[in-house]
């Protein structure tokens, strides 16, 4: 996905979310961590002058590569939800820090 790509979502009304800048593995609370985070927001807003971020998919999503504490990172980067790739569909009571999704494909799956 390019700038332009970004631009013209965000001015079509998606909402436009983090997702780490190097895409690495999250599982810790460095300060690399920090810096890939804060480089993405920094690239992010300038392309598309949006500064506060809602939103950010963990890069692999799988529980090898999350942070330790789902709720601490969320509060600490002041994101409101936080994507991860466990299998699901969120019903009820959605788990802000910790929201499911499902590939395509395997949607019948989910549905039965």
């Amino acid at each position: 996905m390019n700038e332009k790509d970004i631009v013209q979502l965000s001015n079509h009304g998606h909402s436009i979310g983090l997702h780490g800048h190097s895409h690495i593995p999250l599982n810790s609370y460095n300060n690399l961590v920090k810096n890939e985070i804060e480089k993405n927001k920094k690239i992010i807003t300038k392309i598309t002058g949006i500064s506060n971020f809602k939103f950010f998919a963990f890069p692999y999503g799988r529980d090898y590569a999350l942070p330790e504490n789902l709720i601490k990172f969320r509060n600490k980067y002041k994101l409101e939800y936080c994507f991860t790739m466990n299998k699901g569909i969120n019903k009820k009571k959605i788990i802000k820090h910790n929201i499911k999704r499902i590939n395509p494909n395997e949607i019948s799956k989910f549905l039965k």
